[in-house]
Parts: C-alpha cells; sequence; structure tokens
C-alpha cells in the first residue's frame, strides 16, 4: 500500500499475463462462492490480482506482481481513476478521488472490456485452464 492506503491496479485482459515463476506459490481466494477471485503468492501473502469470472476479459493486477524498467506512469500512462477513497487514510492533495466504483469508470472500461470478449481475450490465462478451472482449488470464506 501507498501513503494513503491503496495500491496501483492494472487493467489488463487474461491473454496480457503470463506468470514465468511461481505458479507452485498460486493461491485463491474469495470472499462468498460468487465473489471475485483474489489471487496471491501463498509463500508471502502478496496479493497479485483480482479476476471476475474465467469467461470475462479483466484481470486487476497489482503493480507490485509486474516486471517494469522505469517509473509506473511512465510505462503504463498516467492514472486514470483513484477510487474506494472511502477507505483511504489521507486525502490525496490535487486528485479527484471517488469514494466507490464512478459510473464513469464503468463507461470508459466497457468498450474495452467488450472488445476483450470479442476478441477472446480472456484465453489464455494463468488463472484458468482451458476448461475454466482454476489451478487451484480457491479458498472461500463465506458459504
Amino acid at each position: 500500500m501507498d501513503e494513503f492506503g491503496g495500491s496501483d491496479i492494472v487493467q489488463l485482459t487474461p491473454a496480457q499475463v503470463t506468470i514465468d515463476q511461481g505458479m507452485d506459490q498460486l493461491r485463491c481466494l474469495r470472499l462468498t462462492p460468487k465473489g471475485l477471485y483474489r489471487w496471491y503468492a501463498d509463500c508471502c501473502k502478496t496479493p497479485i490480482a483480482n479476476t471476475v469470472s474465467p469467461g470475462f476479459p479483466f484481470v486487476g493486477l497489482m503493480h507490485n506482481a509486474l516486471i517494469i524498467n522505469g517509473p509506473l506512469d511512465g510505462c503504463l500512462g498516467p492514472v486514470n481513476f483513484y477510487v474506494q477513497g472511502k477507505s483511504a487514510k489521507a486525502p490525496r492533495a490535487n486528485q479527484k478521488v471517488h469514494a466507490g466504483f464512478p459510473v464513469s469508470w464503468f463507461l470508459a472500461s466497457a468498450p474495452w472490456m467488450i472488445w476483450g470478449k470479442i476478441r477472446g481475450k480472456h484465453k489464455p490465462s494463468p488463472f484458468f485452464d482451458a476448461d475454466g478451472k482454476p489451478p487451484i482449488k480457491p479458498e472461500v470464506l463465506q458459504g
């Protein structure tokens, strides 16, 4: 987390993500049986990514899971949205921070996700096999 209590999350399709090492340490947690798949490294409990479902072309990849040469903004471009500000530890000066997920985020993301689905970018995925099964059984906290 940064000094505001936030994390940089990069939106990608599963086809854009590879895990080069440590696949044996990959674990998955779901808060409810139908909730997000929350992927992390078991060895250090580091969050890696969130996915919605095997057929949905979206991965919210944590910045610390990326290998980037240079500053994050320089490689990926500027931050488009600051969300979930209601949980922040401190305000961000001179930044528009949304309390939750604004409608504008969904409107900006929808074409990208639809195009990803049309182009089949939900496969291949390091998080699900060809049949849509996760490589390990997710731990579900609530039944």
